[in-house]
């Protein structure tokens, strides 16, 4: 069974999960500090084992397992929007894999090293998308759940991430360094 969608990154061929492939790239800016970018070789899904597969292999798991029952787009390929309530709405990261490390080196192969490595305008231009993502503040608040940290030092963190726009790992590391 598909379980969630899931990038690889072309640098380190980690996988970075969530509900779908543009949220992806947005919580990892957010989250880790990274402009990720995944072209389309990189998007893919895992399975319940945690495997990535690529579109067409998850696309096959999911035809079989009956989560889809016909080809929307007619090149049996998965898309998150297919099964968009199956699917999990969080965000976190797996380690790499042989395969998905293969995958991540043919990318970097094919466009080159230069084309993933992050810049400070990068980052700039996609904290842009993110902060204006209304969808990133529950991600964010879900994200955040774990510190326990009360509702209004959680409403406060939301926005200093929002509005100094640095990554959440930041937060977290105050969190534990200040004990807030």
């Amino acid at each position: 069974m598909v379980k969630s969608s899931a990038n690889i990154d072309p640098l380190t061929g980690k996988l970075y999960v969530a509900r779908g492939h543009g949220y992806i790239m947005n919580m990892a800016t957010a989250f880790y500090g990274v402009y990720h970018q995944a072209p389309y070789e990189c998007q893919g899904f895992i399975n319940e084992e945690n495997e990535y597969l690529d579109r067409k292999e998850a696309f096959a798991e999911a035809m079989k397992c009956g989560q889809i029952i016909e080809d929307t787009y007619g090149n049996q390929n998965l898309y998150s929007e297919d099964i968009w309530e199956q699917i999990e709405d969080r965000f976190y990261e797996l380690p790499a894999t042989e395969k998905t490390k293969q995958i991540a080196e043919e990318v970097v192969s094919k466009y080159g090293r230069k084309q993933f490595t992050e810049t400070k305008e990068r980052i700039r231009r996609a904290m842009k998308v993110i902060l204006a993502d209304s969808y990133f503040d529950k991600y964010l608040k879900e994200s955040l759940k774990d510190l326990d940290l009360p509702e209004f030092k959680l409403e406060e963190k939301v926005l200093k991430v929002k509005k100094k726009s640095y990554p959440i790992k930041k937060i977290i590391k105050e969190y534990i360094e200040l004990k807030i």
